[in-house]
């Protein structure tokens, strides 16, 4: 078995300091995600997003992993969401191998990071 990556940091995005994996296919999903996340924000019961940093040349970005729903109802709610970061090496030397990609797209043991 395949330790996930100890500890993991998440850190509060705003979904314009993200990339979504692709778009949102699933428009009732996204119009009931939102709903409830305008009203009641994010559900710390639920899993956070997971995705790495990037540098695109003119800013530091998040290329994110999951949650293309998620990401597209947080940005019409206008409300942060919490993503677990990885380095990138760590996804790339992941890809591929089924254990290791589930270990990172665990969330496990968190810590929050106030900034990249």
């Amino acid at each position: 078995m395949v330790k996930s990556m100890t500890p993991k940091l998440y850190k509060l995005c705003w979904p314009h300091e993200c990339e979504p994996p692709h778009g949102a296919v699933r428009g009732s999903q996204v119009d009931m995600l939102a709903e409830q996340f305008a009203r009641f924000g994010w559900d710390p019961t639920k899993p956070k997003l997971v995705g790495y940093v990037y540098n695109d040349g003119d800013s530091t970005r998040i290329q994110l992993l999951s949650g293309s729903h998620r990401w597209e109802a947080a940005r019409q709610a206008h409300i942060q969401m919490p993503v677990v970061l990885h380095n990138y090496e760590d996804v790339l030397a992941a890809f591929g191998n089924l254990e290791k990609w589930s270990a990172t797209m665990r969330s496990g043991d968190l810590i929050c990071a106030s900034s990249l």
